[in-house]
């Protein structure tokens, strides 16, 4: 038994689990990535690759939206409270700076 098989007695069925889903994805991707690069972000309306969104709590698949998009969600913690706040506080500074053009 080697210091890692040691520490987690599993980690061979664990990363043959994870390599197997990997495979999985990444093939269900190459299937899609052709449709999904065509439709534009729901979000954004950018075309290019989408990523699956999902949520971290429940583990629901939400559908998918492109990267930048994906990543913003994550970084306002998926709270659409704050992403209300930050959508206030953009929509004043632009009306802001039309008035002062």
């Amino acid at each position: 038994m080697n210091v890692v098989e040691t520490f987690h007695p599993t980690v061979e069925r664990d990363i043959a689990s994870v390599e197997d889903w990997c495979k999985s994805y990444i093939r269900r991707d190459k299937l899609n990535h052709n449709a999904l690069a065509k439709e534009p972000c729901i979000i954004c309306k950018r075309k290019g690759i989408k990523v699956n969104d999902h949520d971290h709590k429940s583990g629901t698949n939400r559908g998918t939206i492109c990267q930048r998009c994906n990543m913003a969600l994550g970084l306002f913690g998926d709270n659409p409270e704050i992403i209300g706040r930050a959508f206030l506080y953009l929509a004043y500074w632009k009306e802001k700076d039309k008035k002062a053009a």
